[in-house]
This record gives structure tokens, C-alpha cells and sequence, in this order.
């Protein structure tokens, strides 16, 4: 879209051409908006893909991606795991907010099927297993958004480049 720019002696924009940039602003706004739901359509769709002959795989990503509780618990463990940290379950519950009773069942059946760890105070981040499991899911999902995330970061940039030469 390209868009006819007049600069004036002291580099104002003319009131005809401020409105044609905030209009151009407005169609990328909306082409990011699609890219964002698409993307997000995506995520969905990949956190319900089979792993092809893999069961365990399939039942941690299930389990995860269950709901948005599960699927922000094991974020957080995976985080942890990432920072070489143990959070505690009252950081589960403050940084989810739920109720203790409600993270000590997702930890307590996590740790049951291999997914977390705990150290000696009960502190907890993801198992090796569920970083590999993670990052399985990271792949599939970058492979399929990277052009659009590309295109969505090419976009914010115009738009700021814009909202800068409006504001100037």
C-alpha cells in the first residue's frame, strides 16, 4: 500500500495526508490482527496433534494443553527447568492464582507420572523429559508461525516508523 506523503517547508504533514497514514495504520493493525488469530488458531491446532508413536508424549502434551491452568503450570515448571531454579507451590499459586489445594493436585499427579521434580524442600521445576516434551512442541509450532511472526514483527515496525513521522 503505498501512500502519497507531502512534506511541508518544516517537515509537518498535511491534515489530507495524516489521515491517509492513520488509515494505512489502521489496514496493518488489522493485518496483525489476522496474523495473531491465525497464529493462535495454529497453537490450538498443535496442542492437539498426535506425536506419532509416541503415547507419552501425546498424554503430557494432552494433559498440558487440557486447560489454560495446566497448560500456564507447565510453562512455569518449564521456566524453572530452564533457570535451573525450584519454585515453590506457593509460587504456583500466586503466579496461577488458584488455591493451594488445587496446585498440590497438579504437582502431586505431575510428579507421579515423571514430569517434575522436587527437591528436598518440595520446590519443583519441569524433568528433563518435560523440557524435551516442550520443546518438541516449540518446534512443530515454530514451523508452522515463523513466516507470520516474520510478518507480524515486519508490520509493528511500520507502524511505529509511521506513528514516529505522524508525531514528529
Amino acid at each position: 500500500m503505498k501512500s502519497n506523503i507531502n512534506y511541508k517547508k518544516n517537515l509537518k504533514i498535511d491534515v489530507k495526508n495524516k489521515t491517509e497514514l492513520q488509515l494505512l495504520i489502521k489496514a496493518l493493525e488489522t493485518k496483525i490482527s489476522k496474523i495473531v488469530a491465525k497464529r493462535e488458531l495454529e497453537i490450538y491446532r498443535t496442542t492437539k496433534k498426535k506425536y506419532l508413536n509416541d503415547q507419552i508424549l501425546t498424554k503430557i502434551n494432552n494433559w498440558a494443553n487440557s486447560s489454560a491452568v495446566r497448560s500456564a503450570f507447565a510453562r512455569l515448571t518449564v521456566l524453572a527447568f530452564y533457570e535451573k531454579k525450584y519454585i515453590s507451590v506457593d509460587k504456583v499459586t500466586f503466579e496461577l492464582n488458584i488455591s493451594k489445594p488445587a496446585a498440590k493436585t497438579m504437582v502431586d499427579f505431575c510428579i507421579k507420572e515423571g514430569w517434575i521434580v522436587s527437591d528436598d524442600f518440595g520446590c519443583i521445576q519441569a524433568s528433563p523429559f518435560s523440557e524435551k516434551a516442550f520443546s518438541s512442541y516449540v518446534r512443530k509450532l515454530s514451523e508452522k508461525t515463523h513466516d507470520d511472526l516474520e510478518e507480524f514483527y515486519s508490520l509493528n515496525l511500520a507502524i511505529r516508523s509511521i506513528q514516529d513521522t505522524l508525531n514528529s
